[in-house]
């Protein structure tokens, strides 16, 4: 017995009639899933389906979008938007695809994995609709139904903003209170909690309001596998693609700031990472490309990190109000920079 018709004998499922090259791509998935993970009713479906996801929209009482970096890639944002706002679904989004839908629109819920809201949304949901392929939601573990829409080169017949259009025009209007969701007064009121927060060694979420105060919407961050990265996820607010980046390699905020002051000269571009993210050469190849960037340091009060060394200024915060006039100076200056401040991460 194949591991497709064994999925499909523990799940229990009629599945649409699959092509051979569908079925080859099931088994890779089921390939990659571990031990009872079989017992999960996974589609692997591209954007020609998008009947079918729309049937099983209207079929659901609670059905959740996740969006991964496949409908950034794509330039979908302002149909997800559309989406679920005409239809009431809750959208989650993966760490890549932070800002493809504001995150004061009132059903972007939080990045994958980054709250217990996100995962009590994902496990009262009854059909999840997945934009992205299953390699980059491996973490996504859900017990209904998940369907992936995929905006491969291979289809040409329909594009994924096409496709979430399709499903709008399909879909009927769900008209179930959704606790999942906020509303932009609540997010704001959530802010100006962690804003009036002045004590100090500062907390991460206090820091992130400072941030998001000093950038514009379209300038961006960058963080790498540092204490920070947990709480950039969590708590920095985006309000478009690609302005919240993730290196997922520690000591690599500085040279990929450096790289996005390149590709966007006209952006303000802020690093965040730890004292053992730093590296002379990333600095000194910052200076050479004339790609100055701001870096902010967060380090634990009890550390006393020596900065002097890296061949740029370094802004030492010591109250919480200095952070911001910090981070002003710095990403003004036409050098990069570094902030050091003590938080509790």
């Amino acid at each position: 017995m194949s591991m497709m018709e064994l999925w499909m004998n523990k799940s229990n499922q009629t599945l649409p009639a699959l092509s051979a090259e569908q079925t080859a791509v099931m088994e890779q998935l089921a390939s990659r899933l571990t031990g009872a993970s079989y017992d999960r009713n996974l589609f692997s479906l591209s954007v020609r389906f998008s009947a079918e996801a729309a049937a099983h929209i209207n079929a659901a009482q609670h059905p959740v979008i996740v969006a991964g970096y496949s409908s950034v890639r794509a330039q979908a944002g302002d149909a997800l938007s559309r989406l679920a706002e005409d239809v009431h679904i809750p959208v989650i989004y993966t760490d890549k695809a932070k800002g493809i839908i504001p995150c004061d629109h009132r059903y972007a819920v939080c990045t994958l994995g980054a709250s217990e809201e996100c995962q009590k949304l994902i496990d009262s949901a009854d059909f999840i609709l997945a934009l992205d392929t299953a390699a980059e939601l491996w973490e996504l573990h859900a017990s209904c139904p998940v369907m992936y829409l995929e905006n491969t080169q291979e289809e040409t017949s329909c594009t994924l903003v096409e496709a979430l259009g399709r499903i709008r025009s399909l879909c009927h209007q769900k008209s179930f209170p959704n606790t999942a969701v906020h509303t932009g007064e609540e997010l704001f009121r959530r802010d100006m909690a962690f804003g009036r927060n002045l004590a100090f060694p500062m907390c991460p979420e206090k820091v992130l309001f400072d941030v998001r105060y000093c950038l514009a919407l379209d300038d961006i961050l960058i963080t790498d596998a540092s204490a920070a990265e947990d709480h950039v996820m969590s708590y920095y607010d985006c309000y478009q693609p690609e302005t919240c980046l993730f290196t997922r390699s520690h000591g690599t905020a500085v040279i990929g700031a450096a790289a996005a002051k390149l590709a966007k000269p006209d952006k303000h571009v802020l690093a965040v990472t730890d004292p053992a993210g730093l590296s002379r050469s990333d600095f000194d190849m910052m200076q050479q490309l004339n790609a100055p960037a701001a870096v902010l340091v967060l380090y634990r009060p009890e550390q006393t990190p020596e900065l002097s060394g890296f061949g740029v200024p370094v802004l030492s915060v010591s109250s919480a109000v200095q952070l911001i006039p910090s981070l002003q100076r710095a990403l003004r200056s036409d050098r990069p920079c570094i902030i050091s401040c003590p938080a509790n991460i």
